[in-house]
């Protein structure tokens, strides 16, 4: 998978990213393009903890709060 983000800037990255899947209840609205870079970048960057939550949520989001 191609780095995007210079390694300095990660820690920052992850964090808002990680910030964001909290703030939507651990659900994604990434699309499946999407969730297949963010899951693993998650994982690889020690957040590996949403990952679970958003794969075992056995729930979706409404469409009137997305």
């Amino acid at each position: 998978m191609p780095r995007l983000v210079p390694a300095t800037d990660r820690p920052a990255v992850v964090a808002h990213l990680a910030d964001d899947v909290e703030k939507r209840g651990v659900h994604l609205n990434t699309g499946a393009p999407g969730t297949k870079i963010i899951l693993p970048a998650l994982t690889d960057a020690g957040s590996g903890g949403y990952v679970f939550r958003a794969a075992a949520r056995e729930t979706t989001r409404s469409p009137e709060r997305r």
